[in-house]
């Protein structure tokens, strides 16, 4: 391996910590999770991370966060709930297979007792129920 974990982790922090994020990040890290499952951890982080530097603002790291979340479910699920509100609605919207494991989730942590805004119980229900149109449930393109 030319790329060991911990080389493709220092290259994702010095990536992010740019201003501005470099466009093919996600790329990038969306790869560098192919390579090395065992950056899942990390890459939660970075999403985070993301989600303070308001991500939906960046189109292409926007579709490229959604795409990372997707795919590291279910550890990606919490990242989604510290959106805003119209930003999780933008991304069930945009990939709606996150939805259905979203409101499981929310329904395990409140049953253990968390507080989730009732505002995005609605919004991961709604998305839940979806257009009627829409029955693939994939990626909208």
């Amino acid at each position: 391996d030319i790329f060991t974990t911990q080389v493709l982790a220092v290259i994702l922090q010095q990536l992010i910590d740019q201003s501005p994020v470099p466009l093919l990040y996600m790329r990038t890290v969306l790869l560098s999770l192919k390579l090395s499952p065992s950056l899942t951890n990390f890459v939660m982080g970075i999403l985070h991370r993301l989600v303070s530097k308001q991500v939906w603002e960046m189109p292409t790291l926007w579709e490229g966060f959604i795409k990372c979340c997707r795919q590291t479910q279910p550890r990606s699920l919490e990242i989604l709930l510290q959106l805003p509100p119209n930003r999780l609605s933008d991304a069930l919207n945009h990939c709606r297979d996150l939805a259905e494991p979203l409101l499981k989730y929310v329904q395990q942590q409140q049953h253990q007792g968390a507080q989730v805004p009732q505002r995005l119980v609605q919004i991961i229900q709604s998305a839940v129920k979806g257009p009627a149109s829409d029955a693939d449930g994939g990626v909208q393109q």
